[in-house]
């Protein structure tokens, strides 16, 4: 018994995730978290669990000093 698609050929359709190569992070720590402000220890956590994924420090910034803390820009980088 023949189907009426027994001729065609499926193809694999393969989706391509797009993934960038650079990632910019902004955040806030100080003494005294609250709110918008996290704790280094917490900052820390975070670009570790980016670094386990492949990612690399590329350049760190400190765009901002005020009483309740520094703001750092940190931008990271994957091959």
């Amino acid at each position: 018994m023949k189907t009426v698609f027994e001729d065609v050929e499926t193809k694999e359709v393969k989706k391509v995730a797009y993934e960038p190569r650079i990632k910019q992070m902004v955040r806030k720590f100080g003494a005294q978290p609250e709110g918008s402000i996290s704790a280094i220890e917490t900052v820390d956590a975070e670009l570790s669990s980016w670094i386990d994924l492949g990612w690399k420090i590329t350049f760190i910034e400190r765009i901002a000093t005020e009483p309740d803390g520094h703001t750092i820009l940190y931008v990271l980088t994957k091959d």
